[in-house]
């Protein structure tokens, strides 16, 4: 009996445990887990055997952010920011020579997609999110300011207060996209 109690208990944690590392903290029913996207391999190296996890970052956010748009759309960037388990590399607005920017870009390191073969190499994965409402392109010349001051060793990497800017904004759509720049 105290076995068959360890054994269901044992089970328990298990399914309580892959529960909670395939949700998203927003409470987004339909989210999967990085750890769905990922995969470890053993590779030689100078005669050494290495573990090496490569992670799928343009299935990850096709699955959860582009395909499932519809549970972030009219939600603030702050709730999809939350639910990012991958590190944003940097962003970019879309369009500072008008006077109003309506979408940014955050973009991914994607070890799937830039290290799994070297003819991949160059290719990157970007996510645009389009506002309900437009920034003024002072206020986001203002940002620019603000992060040359606060990290200036960091100029063009994703920092927070790009995360606070752009936090409570509200998102109208979503597209994920790999972008080849190896041929340019």
């Amino acid at each position: 009996m105290k076995k068959l109690l360890t054994i269901v208990f044992c089970i328990a944690i298990a399914i309580q445990t892959q529960a909670a590392t395939n949700s998203a903290k927003s409470g987004n029913p339909t989210y999967q887990g990085l750890s769905i996207f990922q995969q470890t391999h053993t590779i030689k190296v100078l005669g050494r055997n290495m573990t090496v996890t490569f992670t799928d970052t343009l299935s990850y956010l096709k699955a959860n952010f582009d395909t499932n748009k519809a549970f972030y759309i009219g939600k603030p960037v702050s709730t999809l920011l939350g639910d990012l388990e991958l590190p944003v590399l940097s962003s970019e607005p879309s369009d500072l020579i008008s006077n109003q920017v309506t979408v940014f870009s955050l973009d991914f390191i994607s070890t799937s997609e830039s290290f799994k073969r070297s003819e991949n190499q160059g290719k990157e994965v970007l996510m645009y999110i389009t506002l309900n409402q437009a920034i003024p392109s002072a206020d986001i010349y203002a940002l620019f300011n603000q992060i040359k001051v606060a990290y200036p060793n960091n100029i063009g990497d994703w920092t927070p207060l790009e995360s606070a800017f752009y936090g409570g904004r509200i998102i109208k759509d979503i597209q994920v996209f790999l972008i080849d720049n190896s041929q340019q």
